[in-house]
């Protein structure tokens, strides 16, 4: 008998000591969720207001940047590469030379020509001084006529094509590639220089035929290129073509940017926001305030209440969304504070902490 009181002793004194062990062991510490007087412990939450605020409606699509004006610029006759007087990148007005033939074969054929054209105008004029005197029959002073008429022509022609051994810009802008080297012979129709219009950028966008109603030629857009993720860009629709692609169901649609050339590149891949609506003076709230289930749009506001704050859910109707905030249209008033941040578990009717409050109060919760 007293063998087996010992023995329980032993076995007992064993248990507590393993307890004690386990319990001095690194346990991972738990937040209590209610107070040392038995109420459920505030939840933190950051709040903020619903404002009145301006919000804008619009349609996003992505595209490649094109200059409005991209040519490249031929060469009207043929010969050997004289003079170049442009590099890529460089800036060209319209009219500008940018290479010269070796034109000294064209010029001496326009001599030729102009003195041909010098004496059949000589032949004319004494042709009608003839036939007044009635010397010669009408059909010879029209002839002489006719002669001085196909003079002139070749004179003018011979004229031209040495101008035009100059290949010169199409309009204002940059010099995109040169295909062309000093001393090289080129063929009448060969692309010498590309030169794109900088000054205005295009991009076209396939909108679905179900949105383009909502588009207008002069409506403003905001562009954003991925290789200048920091910067926006401005520009409007330009152009809305007529007739829906049948294969893809979609209208094209142009947006324009002007001046942006000296940070914008053709072929830049970008972001394009087409604003059609814009709504001012309207409440709106953070989106991250907003929550859905089972198809319905809600926040949870703070009311406040005896003890403290009470997380209130309050169902909502949303309007249109942009620059991170809501437009809300029906189950607010403006005065509410709704909670943007630890929404995670929250329900209604559970207690609040607002976040920015309690780290604004003085330490020991001291009064200034």
């Amino acid at each position: 008998m007293l063998r087996e009181k010992r023995g329980a002793c032993l076995l007992g004194a064993l248990a507590l000591t393993l307890a004690l062990t386990a319990c001095g062991r690194d346990a991972p510490p738990r937040t209590p969720s209610v107070t040392g007087d038995g109420a459920a412990r505030p939840l933190p939450v950051a709040l903020a207001p619903v404002v009145r605020d301006s919000v804008t409606a619009s349609w996003q699509g992505t595209a490649t940047l094109v200059a409005r004006r991209d040519a490249e610029v031929a060469s009207r006759v043929g010969g050997e590469i004289a003079e170049i007087r442009v590099e890529v990148g460089d800036r060209v007005e319209q009219g500008q030379a940018l290479a010269r033939l070796d034109d000294e074969r064209l010029a001496l054929e326009a001599d030729r020509a102009r003195a041909l054209y010098r004496q059949r105008e000589a032949e004319a004029e004494r042709a009608r001084r003839l036939l007044a005197r009635e010397l010669i029959s009408d059909d010879e002073h029209e002839q002489a006529v006719s002669n001085l008429q196909t003079a002139r022509a070749e004179y003018e022609l011979a004229a031209l094509t040495v101008r035009e051994a100059t290949v010169r810009a199409p309009f204002p802008g940059r010099i995109a590639e040169r295909h062309i080297r000093l001393g090289n012979t080129i063929a009448a129709g060969e692309a010498a220089f590309r030169v794109v219009d900088l000054d205005t950028l295009e991009t076209t966008l396939a909108v679905p035929e179900r949105d383009v109603a909502q588009l207008a030629v002069g409506q403003p857009a905001e562009l954003r290129a991925d290789a200048l993720p920091e910067r926006y860009f401005s520009g409007e629709i330009a152009r809305i073509s007529p007739a829906v692609d049948p294969d893809t169901g979609t209208v094209a649609v142009t947006v324009a940017v002007d001046g942006a050339g000296a940070t914008l590149m053709p072929g830049m891949f970008v972001r394009v926001a087409v604003v059609f609506d814009r709504r001012e003076n309207v409440l709106t709230v953070p989106e991250a305030a907003v929550q859905r289930e089972d198809g319905a749009a809600f926040v949870f506001t703070a009311e406040t209440a005896d003890d403290g704050l009470v997380a209130r859910r309050t169902e909502l109707a949303l309007g249109y969304r942009s620059a991170g905030r809501v437009e809300v249209t029906a189950g607010l008033s403006g005065d509410e504070r709704v909670v943007v941040s630890g929404v995670g578990g929250l329900r209604d009717g559970m207690r609040l902490s607002d976040i920015a409050a309690a780290e604004a109060a003085p330490p020991g919760g001291e009064q200034g």
